[in-house]
């Protein structure tokens, strides 16, 4: 034993993605469709409100760009993401908690979700 995992020990029968599958991951509530932010501004954030804490952290909003946006397989784009994001953050994190609250990301004209929707224009 070296301490790494192997890909063949990872992928096996009885590895330790099966290990995550069979103890962590719920098979009875089925994967909810991510709520389109341009008509339910209000379910897309307490979609990726993943915590339920009333605000969405950087990873959160990041995670709901890739999804929305269906960048997953596009690393190149997800790093770019990340990366504007990271550059933007404090435009929209008025209260500078590190975090945009449910009024920071609503805020008509001016939040991070009327952004979000513009920005769907330009794709």
């Amino acid at each position: 034993m070296d301490g790494q995992i192997q890909r063949d020990e990872f992928l096996a029968p009885d590895g330790l993605l099966s290990f995550i599958r069979t103890h962590f991951l719920k098979h009875d509530d089925p994967v909810a469709p991510v709520p389109d932010i341009r008509t339910d501004k209000h379910g897309w954030f307490h979609h990726f409100d993943e915590d339920g804490s009333g605000e969405l952290s950087v990873q959160e909003v990041t995670r709901g760009l890739i999804k929305s946006y269906h960048l997953k397989q596009d690393i190149s784009s997800v790093n770019r993401l990340r990366e504007i994001v990271a550059n933007i953050w404090c435009i929209f994190d008025a209260d500078r908690s590190g975090e945009i609250s449910r009024d920071e990301f609503l805020m008509p004209n001016e939040g991070l979700a009327d952004s979000i929707v513009a920005s769907f224009s330009h794709i």
